[in-house]
């Protein structure tokens, strides 16, 4: 028999929450991961995560200090992956951007065509543009004007720059394993290996004419799409254009972001930061997670979370499983369960092991818990997530269960199992709350001998021996051992 979820669907009125309403109940042992981070880079504040170990959910406060090194380098000429040479300066306009007026970004108006004026005529039998589109690909026609007055048209098509990461897809890469920015909120996106590329576009020219400029016309154009050229280049050597050939600069190279970098890549604010750009700061988001860790949901229960230590069961897999210890063996006539699934469903099945040393499965679990990231109108704490960067948006969120032991026996566990039992889902425990009272005070601190004594993991969940070196998980806590 399978029980539902205690859903949003149960909300009290507005205004009649109250957060004493049930009792948030302590775990002395059993939490095996940390799902919200109070800081970045996460992977040093997370640990399993809700889908991997860099997803996962943050406070309000949160302090930024991102991992910088995938950005643009700054130092002048810049040698691409193909040995091609540019000399772009990313401290002021840099870039000849062309679409038609843009969705949702109605600002920045419209530029189908535009010219890059050489500073003096260049003899050579190639160009390169330095080039990328957002919502590519795109094709444009360049016509190539000499300095006897001939033309010569030729038209060039340039992939999208948010994809081909594998090795095997780089053809024509000249810079890539680049992450971008939101130039108005600073959110980094920063998938592993990087997202972003820049494209070596080769034109042909007659050797025999020095090239005074390129026109550039968008074919095509439509509101999404947005071709930019950062450069020009002969190949070995950089081609200076006259600085009223460029419109815009898409690299973010200080702080504040929309001052350094007026127009995103793509039709949104996504720009290119610069190589080591400092952008550590205290930030405020609508969707994080309570500072003080007190959580109260729609439905009016109270849950006490520690950002600093573990604070979630992760159950996936051969982990499908794990006992929560309970402080005060609390007498419960219900308890309710703060939970998400990563790949969800997620079904868990509860066990409670009385003091008595009887144990009882809660005859109506297994409950499901539905993904994270889907049926919103069923939350009972809406948040936001932390993927490749802080996602502050209300569409992620948490799910209750509630379940009902024996009300007249104290509670020394609850062993939890996600009886899916497959890599793929991921059921996550972030909290416990009681209508119920304790039957002892605190439980007694272990000795520091019994400390010395804890198992050990990393953060992978595997055990470890007491001479590993590095962040290790003992006793619910996470330690960093030199």
């Amino acid at each position: 028999m399978k029980r539902n979820l205690l859903f949003a669907a149960a909300l009290v009125v507005a205004g009649a929450v109250n957060a004493q309403e049930t009792t948030p109940l302590k775990v002395t042992e059993g939490w095996t991961a940390d799902v919200i981070a109070e800081r970045s880079p996460v992977a040093d504040y997370l640990v399993g995560g809700i889908d991997n170990g860099s997803v996962g959910f943050f406070t309000k406060t949160f302090y930024q200090n991102p991992d910088v090194s995938r950005g643009f380098t700054a130092s002048r000429p810049q040698m691409s992956a193909n040995n091609v040479i540019y000399d772009i300066d990313v401290t002021k306009l840099n870039t000849l951007q062309l679409h038609a007026e843009l969705e949702g970004n109605a600002g920045r108006g419209s530029r189908i065509d535009g010219t890059l004026t050489f500073a003096a005529p260049v003899s050579t039998d190639k160009l390169y543009l330095l080039t990328s589109c957002g919502n590519g690909p795109a094709s444009a026609i360049v016509e190539v004007v000499y300095e006897s007055g001939y033309t010569d048209q030729v038209e060039i098509t340039v992939a999208d720059w948010y994809q081909g990461n594998d090795a095997d897809s780089r053809e024509g890469q000249g810079f890539y394993h680049m992450d971008r920015i939101d130039r108005n909120n600073e959110n980094i996106e920063s998938p592993a290996g990087g997202p972003i590329r820049f494209f070596d576009t080769q034109i042909d020219c007659d050797p025999s004419e020095p090239v005074v400029a390129l026109n550039i016309s968008l074919l095509e154009a439509n509101q999404f799409k947005v071709l930019s050229i950062m450069g020009v280049s002969t190949g070995d050597e950089a081609v200076a254009v006259t600085e009223d050939s460029w419109t815009d600069d898409v690299f973010a190279e200080a702080r504040p972001l929309n001052e350094t970098a007026t127009a995103g890549i793509d039709r949104s604010e996504w720009v290119v930061y610069v190589e080591g750009i400092d952008l550590a700061a205290e930030k405020t988001y609508n969707y994080g997670f309570p500072n003080d860790g007190v959580l109260v949901t729609t439905t009016g229960h109270t849950y006490n979370i520690d950002y600093a230590n573990l604070n979630a069961t992760r159950l996936t897999g051969a982990e499908n499983t794990t006992t929560l210890k309970l402080q005060g063996q609390p007498k419960a006539s219900t308890i309710y369960f703060l939970a998400a699934a990563g790949n969800g469903p997620a079904q868990i099945e509860v066990e409670y092991n009385y003091v008595d040393e009887t144990s009882e499965v809660d005859v109506n679990s297994p409950f499901e818990v539905l993904d994270w990231c889907s049926n919103s109108d069923k939350f009972v704490y809406t948040t936001g997530r932390y993927y490749n960067g802080v996602s502050d948006v209300d569409w992620c969120g948490l799910f209750e269960f509630e379940s009902y032991p024996d009300p007249a026996r104290a509670i020394e566990s609850i062993t939890v199992t996600n009886v899916r039992g497959d890599e793929w889902s991921k059921g996550i425990i972030v909290g416990l709350s009681m209508d119920g009272e304790f039957t002892t005070g605190i439980n007694k601190v272990e000795s520091e001998a019994g400390k010395a004594e804890s198992n050990s993991y990393n953060i992978a969940g595997q055990r470890v021996g007491k001479d590993f070196k590095g962040l290790v998980i003992r006793d619910c806590k996470k330690m960093l051992i030199k």
